[in-house]
Parts: structure tokens; sequence; C-alpha cells
């Protein structure tokens, strides 16, 4: 039985195509409405209200969802599911055209793109070009738009949030 839904709602802004009429409302007042939920106690603002509530949990209340069989702690009962999936239970997404497989259907998605399609993501500044949309906003936001990530304990400065979480405990811990 096929459960794949026929995407025949197109968005009239980009290339998004939804199985029905709620889901495409919502994609639209996320992705392109104005519409911000600010978090009350950081920077963060999500598109939806949803995001918001999963960000206060994680990132201000402390809720963690704990394997049961090792130390790892993830910050969403999905995250913890593939977590398991992945290092416990040996689940992989094989590329059907190389010898590649994923850990998770969207890193299959992408090395499909990159690797099979040749999909690029080209910097309007300069020759670079990435393989993810999130990677090139990495790196326009450090190359060209010139935003660091101090630390608060030292001179350190980190192009990258994750460059600092481990300049932190690595030096400061």
């Amino acid at each position: 039985m096929n459960t794949e839904h026929p995407r025949k709602y197109q968005c009239d802004k980009c290339d998004y195509a939804a199985p029905c009429p709620v889901n495409l409302k919502r994609h639209k007042e996320s992705k392109h409405g104005r519409i911000r939920y600010p978090c009350n106690e950081c920077e963060f603002a999500s598109t939806t209200a949803k995001s918001l509530k999963r960000h206060e949990k994680s990132k201000h209340e402390g809720v963690r969802y704990l394997c049961n069989e090792c130390d790892y702690a993830a910050t969403t009962a999905n995250n913890l599911k593939r977590h398991k999936e992945c290092k416990h239970k040996g689940v992989r997404y094989p590329c059907n055209e190389c010898e590649y497989a994923a850990t998770t259907a969207s890193n299959l998605k992408i090395h499909k793109e990159s690797k099979h399609e040749g999909i690029r993501y080209p910097c309007e500044y300069c020759e670079y070009s990435a393989t993810q949309k999130t990677t090139l906003k990495r790196h326009r936001e450090s190359k060209h738009e010139g935003v660091r990530y101090p630390c608060e304990f030292c001179e350190y400065s980190a192009t990258q949030k994750g460059d600092l979480n481990r300049h932190k405990k690595k030096k400061h811990n």
C-alpha cells in the first residue's frame, strides 16, 4: 500500500507543494508570512508556536529525553528516536546509486542532491558553493557579514556557534 500523498497544492512563492490545503496554509504562514513567535528569555524567534514551545522546553526548562542504552540526551522525542534507530538499531538509508548509506532520510536526500544531481548553492559574493542551503547561510554570515560568536570567558571569537560551544567545553569546563 502506498502511503505517499500526492503533493498537489503548490505554493505560489516557492517550490513547496503540500498534500492538503491545511499544510499549504501552515507552510505559507511560517515560511512567507511575517508572523514570528519570539522567546521571552533569549533572542530566538520561531515561525510556529509549536517550535517556540519546543525551544522553550529544551533550552530554558532543561527538558531532555534520555537514551536507556547510553549517555545520550536529546532535546526532542524525535531526536531520541532517530538516535536509537541509528546508533543502537543500525538503521541506515542506502543510496540506490552508490555505496553510501545515510543515518537519516534527510541526509540521504542531501547526499543524492549534491553527489548525483549536482545541486549546489553558490555564494553571490565569491566563488564558494555549498551542498546545503544552511551551509551557504553559515558561509555568508561568517565570511561576508562578519557574524562572530564571542566567548564570555576569554578573548576567543568563533565563526560558528558549534565551534564556540566546543571551545567553552574544552577551555572553560
